[in-house]
């Protein structure tokens, strides 16, 4: 069963190819083909959006405890300081500049060793 406004539709578009048949292409004729255009369009637009409509659906919402971050071990704090305060000693030696990148490297593999060492022993 169709829908009136198909059936209107469509009794416009058979009135419009006969009025062309008879007299051609009037401004008449042309303004009825760009209404015709529009509703085929609005209707091809509403088919879509009727495919795709998602239902939505809402939930309340719920409190959720959240914990600060552990503490960070006991020492790590001191232990970085030491590092930090020998790899500045080292960097003032008279070392070439590629052993300093050396030096600036394994300075950093034993913070980050520190600093994983750490986490493990909090957990």
């Amino acid at each position: 069963m169709m829908d009136a406004q198909v059936m209107q539709t469509v009794e416009e578009m058979e009135r419009t190819v006969e009025e062309m048949e008879r007299s051609g292409a009037s401004q008449d004729v042309i303004n009825r083909q760009k209404r015709i255009l529009s509703r085929l369009l609005d209707a091809q637009r509403s088919l879509r959006r009727r495919d795709y409509t998602r239902e939505r659906r809402s939930a309340t919402g719920e409190d959720m405890a959240r914990g600060g971050p552990d503490d960070l071990p006991a020492g790590i704090e001191e232990a970085t300081r030491t590092l930090r305060e020998d790899l500045l000693r080292a960097m003032q030696g008279s070392y070439p500049p590629e052993y300093r990148e050396l030096i600036r490297a394994y300075f950093q593999g034993l913070t980050s060793d520190l600093q994983t060492q750490g986490a493990g022993e909090s957990e």
